[in-house]
């Protein structure tokens, strides 16, 4: 684990970082530590749980977490330190696209099989697999909960949902949670 030290002209301690990591993306490797006795409080990155997806570098309102991806790498820094993770090589234009870690969350958590990541988004787009949003959608909202990239939004009164095909990594998720035969697969 990796411990971040509070700097005021850092980390602010407001835990938005340990918010998204455990509520929002579900994996929980952010902690937020107060210690009786200890007059510091801290956060600390469990990298074997991390799967490098982001989102405490991407809310953090102090800049303390950032991120940046190298050709081979992505690096999340942190007060103190930093966490590396290697980024996958797309099998088809050799681009390095996502971390390894977060690729396989994904995965598990669509229960896809793996190589369905071992292509880049870019050309994946190109693959036969192509989800489309109906107008039978209701605006409940599943689709939009469970898809992992942020690719589809809704907002009110819109009808229907809306799906970004350049960020959406054909995972199937949202046709999985759709209740209502919305979305279709071509």
């Amino acid at each position: 684990m990796v411990k971040l030290k509070s700097d005021k002209e850092e980390c602010i301690l407001c835990r938005m970082c340990v918010r998204a990591c455990q509520d929002k993306v579900g994996v929980g490797a952010i902690t937020f530590l107060n210690a009786e006795g200890e007059q510091k409080a801290s956060v600390v990155w469990d990298k074997e749980k991390c799967i490098a997806c982001g989102a405490c570098a991407y809310i953090c309102p102090t800049q303390a977490v950032t991120l940046s991806d190298e050709p081979d790498k992505r690096v999340i820094n942190i007060p103190g330190g930093k966490l590396e993770f290697t980024l996958k090589t797309c099998a088809k234009c050799g681009s390095a696209y996502a971390p390894e870690k977060q690729l396989a969350y994904m995965a598990k958590q669509g229960r896809l099989p793996i190589e369905r990541f071992a292509q880049c988004p870019d050309c994946r787009t190109e693959q036969s697999t192509t989800y489309v949003i109906l107008d039978t959608c209701k605006c409940c909202g599943a689709c939009v909960a469970a898809c992992p990239q942020n690719a589809i939004t809704l907002e009110a009164g819109s009808q229907p949902a809306v799906l970004d095909l350049a960020k959406c990594v054909r995972c199937g998720r949202c046709y999985e949670a759709c209740s209502f035969n919305a979305i279709t697969v071509k």
